[in-house]
């Protein structure tokens, strides 16, 4: 399904609760889980905006834009059943450390990212992915950004 994708920058935001001040590291499970979380955002994102193109355009009430982007929504999943959380599930490999920032410990990585049945464990597609890995300044939160 997805070989390559150009992926614009988006942030998730995580809160580290009694957790350090350090920034999580690429290959950390809270780090993958976040990206997966994201992964699947921009994916869903990029599908319905090519699909359904008018949605973006805006003019719409918050309610009415959550009710459209429902049925945006379960019509991509008919469309598209890799795009269903329910059914896909996500599995990063291949987790490299491209740099770390020794200023603001921030890192630099890369990975492949898997999409998977559920119900098969069969692979519907895979690619590799560039991201950042950020903490805030007060050391609460950290932020996972796709780069491209």
């Amino acid at each position: 399904m997805l070989k390559k994708i150009t992926i614009i920058s988006t942030i998730a935001i995580l809160s580290l609760a009694g957790c350090g001040k350090d920034t999580p590291k690429c290959s950390d499970t809270e780090t993958t889980d976040l990206l997966k979380q994201v992964y699947h955002e921009q994916v869903f994102n990029l599908f319905a905006q090519r699909v359904f193109p008018s949605i973006i355009r805006g003019g719409l009430s918050k309610t009415q834009l959550d009710k459209q982007m429902e049925e945006v929504r379960a019509s991509l999943y008919k469309q598209i059943p890799a795009l269903d959380r329910d059914k896909t599930d996500y599995v990063v490999e291949s987790v490299i450390t491209t740099s770390t920032d020794k200023q603001t410990g921030s890192h630099t990585c890369k990975a492949k990212i898997k999409s998977v049945n559920k119900q098969t464990s069969e692979t519907i597609g895979e690619t590799e992915i560039a991201y950042q890995v950020e903490l805030s300044d007060d050391g609460k939160q950290f932020f996972v950004s796709l780069i491209q």
